[in-house]
Formats: structure tokens, sequence, C-alpha cells
């Protein structure tokens, strides 16, 4: 019985070696290999019924040089500090500016009131990387089709980021607003919160900075998409510029018409 079994199968397998490689193409396989990619497409040869296997070729991209890395990865980093950095010039402000008599609470209040400000960005962070990978997806999907200009979909992409990043923001932005007194006294514990005047100053200047989240997210999920686009540099200066007007409206508002935090809060809304 094993025996019979064993010559079966190699009757079965010898008839399949004989089917014409040809009529294999035409008939199975050249339909989907259709569906492939250039890049990845088999690159077959059929002479006649007793064709060789398919020869797979793939053409990968060249490896970027330590210089290209080097290049995007350094101004890319501005997608990234431009919120802690406002942050920092804001403390700094206030360190510098406000009275001596005032200066340690609002310094106190400051740290959980930019770590909520910080953390709730960093929550959407997420939308940044997905805009990144699908943009630059899509673009890499039009130079493959030879178009000169980015396709629709890659549009579609950065509309579609927008539009979700405009809507996470106001929807956060409404929900600190109602519940950044509770937020801010969980942070901080009970005992810090009871003193009155170091959760005052963290709550107002939540309640301003906070208004400018929406903004924040656009921002990031534009910035996100020209890193999908290979240029770095264009996020580094927005948060050049964004630093020098936080950094005018600190001396302005902090320095010299004394508005500590609220002030401080004010200039990192108008930044971003």
């Amino acid at each position: 019985m094993r025996v019979a079994n064993v010559l079966a199968f190699l009757v079965g397998v010898s008839l399949f070696t004989q089917i014409d490689a040809a009529s294999l193409l035409r008939g199975g396989l050249l339909p989907s290999l259709r569906r492939v990619p250039p890049r990845f497409r088999l690159k077959c040869t059929v002479s006649d019924a007793t064709s060789t296997v398919p020869d797979i070729s793939l053409e990968p991209p060249p490896p970027p040089s330590g210089r290209e890395i080097r290049n995007f990865a350094l101004p890319a980093l501005g997608l990234w500090l431009s919120s802690p950095l406002l942050s920092l010039i804001d403390t700094s402000a206030v360190g510098l500016a406000a009275p001596p008599s005032l200066s340690a609470t609002q310094l106190a209040a400051l740290g959980p009131a930019t770590t909520l400000c910080d953390g709730t960005q960093y929550l959407f962070a997420f939308l940044n990387v997905a805009t990144t990978s699908l943009y630059a997806s899509e673009l890499a999907r039009s130079e493959r089709a030879g178009l000169t200009r980015g396709s629709q979909a890659a549009e579609d992409v950065v509309w579609l980021a927008c539009r979700i990043a405009l809507t996470c923001g106001v929807a956060a932005m409404l929900l600190l607003l109602l519940a950044c007194v509770p937020m801010l006294t969980l942070y901080i514990g009970a005992d810090t919160a009871a003193n009155t005047a170091l959760l005052a100053s963290a709550v107002n200047y939540v309640r301003v900075r906070i208004l400018s989240l929406p903004a924040a997210l656009l921002g990031s999920v534009l910035s996100a998409a020209l890193l999908g686009a290979r240029d770095s540099l264009t996020p580094l200066l927005s948060t050049g510029v964004a630093s020098a007007v936080n950094v005018l409206g600190d001396v302005l508002c902090v320095a010299a018409l004394r508005k500590g935090l609220a002030g401080a809060a004010a200039a990192t809304l108008f930044a971003q």
C-alpha cells in the first residue's frame, strides 16, 4: 500500500512538471503580476515548455549616507522641541522678570502648568508619526507612477490629518478649560493645591495657553507632512520664528507690562 502511494505521488509530480509553463504564465500568473508594482515584479523569460524558474530581481533604493542622515535628522528635532522650548522660554522670563515676592510662587506654579500643556500636546504625537508615514508613502507611489507632483491621495492625507488635528485640538482645549482645576489638583497633590495662590497662578496659565492647542496640533501635522516630503529645514525655521516671537512677547508682557504667568502664557499663545 505504501509503495502504491509513493508511485502515485511520483506520477503526479512528473505530470505536473510537464505542464506548459507558457500557458501557466498567460492564464494564471501574468494577470496577478500586472497588479504588482514594477519595482517588485518578477522578471521571467519563457522560451519553451522547459523554461527555468523565474528570476526575482528587486531594486532597493541606495542607502543614505551619514551626511544625508545628519542633514535631515538634526533639523527634524525642531518638530519635537518646539513646545518644550517655548515652555523653557516662559520659565526663564518669569524667573528673571517676576517681582521677588512672587517669583518663587510663580515658578512653582509654572512647573505643573507647562507639564500639563506639553503633555496634552504629546498625547497626539501619533498624528505626526502617521502623517509622515502615510504622506511619504503616497509621494513614493506618485514617483513610481512618474508623476511630477504629488497625487490627489497625498493631498488627501494632509487634509485628513489637518481635520483630525483641529478636531482633537478643540476637544482637548475644551476639556482642559473645564477640568484644569481638578487635573492640576490631582497632579500636584491636595496638600500643595491648598496653596490657593499657587493653584490660581497655574490655572490662569493653563487656561490662556491651552487656547493655542488647535493651532499647535495643526502646525505639528503640517511639519510632519514636510518631513514626509524630505523637507526638515522648514519645521526648524518655524520653530525658530515661534521662539523669537515668544521671547519678544515675554519681554513685553512679563518684563514690561508685569503680567506674570498670564503674560507668559499669552506670549506662547501668539507664538504657537
